[in-house]
């Protein structure tokens, strides 16, 4: 018996549009791609994938920590803690990313904290 996986949701035309061009630029013109083996084009289409989740995934987080704004409470002491934006790195599963994260001092407790 012949198992079917769950049909995804149709995407948004728009996104189709962006994979679109993006097909052409990793695969070439349609005379290119009839030269390919799959293990190439599923190697080319994942690179491509993990690209994709590191930016999204490192543009959310920076979009996260700049709109954190103001003193925050800590959370031992509950007293109003001033904050910066600092940037690291971060290994996800997609690969490394720049990761932008709020970090906050409370001077009474001389502790960082990451709200989040």
């Amino acid at each position: 018996m012949k198992r079917h996986a769950p049909k995804e949701p149709d995407l948004d035309p728009r996104l189709l549009k962006v994979l679109r061009d993006i097909s052409q630029d990793v695969f070439g013109p349609d005379e290119d791609i009839k030269n390919l083996d799959f293990a190439t084009i599923e190697k080319r289409s994942r690179e491509v994938a993990q690209r994709v989740a590191r930016h999204l995934a490192e543009e959310a987080a920076a979009k996260q920590a700049q709109d954190r704004h103001g003193p925050q409470p800590c959370p031992d002491c509950g007293r109003p803690s001033s904050g910066t934006i600092e940037t690291r790195e971060l290994l996800i599963q997609d690969g490394p990313i720049q990761l932008q994260e709020s970090v906050y001092h409370c001077s009474q407790c001389r502790r960082d904290f990451f709200p989040q």
